[in-house]
């Protein structure tokens, strides 16, 4: 990267995390330490006030300048949101669109409505989630939040897992499955959202 989008990459470093270090820094920009020390005194230049206390930080409640995607780079983000899985949730694809909002609004002189302009896939954008398996998703995302375990009852003669605990939605052979830890947490499964009939979250954790 340019001197110019690691100055600017720092910034969003410290947007995010507060502080770092040296190392750190360095190790994230790809550059030696000494490159780093010349980069935060050109910071510290243009009146960004950073201060070393374990750590470099900037002080609190700073106005922090806006988002600086390069055209790719917003391309590229806009793709992922559209396409990710949960796009398929009207639960989840409002929501998206409002993170896609907020992001579209941080960024200058952008004059279109959605970050991907070029390479969205559309079609699949048709293939929903029915209600059923929504509220499925829904439950399983927060309990994966939560840190929470479920009851799963499945479609199959009634049976029923109790207190797993869920890792990840994943799909796997095309279909998408909730990968959890079983009870005795030494071994992790994958169950089909299809054959789930009821989830609910666990008072235990």
């Amino acid at each position: 990267m340019t001197k110019t989008e690691r100055l600017l990459f720092i910034l969003n470093l410290f947007r995010v995390k507060k502080s770092a270090r040296i190392d750190e820094l360095a190790a994230e920009c790809n550059v030696s330490r000494r490159t780093i020390y010349r980069d935060l005194q050109v910071l510290i230049a243009m009146d960004i006030p950073i201060y070393c206390n374990d750590g470099y930080n900037l002080v609190d409640k700073i106005s922090m300048p806006p988002l600086n995607f390069t055209r790719e780079e917003q391309e590229l983000l806009g793709y992922c949101l559209m396409n990710t899985p949960l796009k398929r949730s009207p639960r989840f694809a409002e929501k998206i669109r409002n993170i896609e909002l907020k992001i579209i609004s941080s960024i200058p002189r952008i004059k279109r409505n959605s970050l991907c302009n070029l390479i969205v896939d559309y079609e699949r954008r048709r293939n929903q989630f029915v209600p059923e398996v929504d509220d499925i998703v829904d439950c399983c995302l927060k309990a994966l939040i939560n840190g929470s375990r479920l009851k799963i009852e499945l479609r199959t003669a009634g049976r029923s897992i109790k207190q797993v605990k869920p890792k990840a939605l994943q799909i796997r052979e095309r279909s998408w499955q909730l990968i959890a830890a079983d009870k005795s947490a030494q071994r992790e499964i994958g169950i089909p959202l299809e054959e789930i009939e009821k989830v609910r979250i666990s008072s235990v954790r």
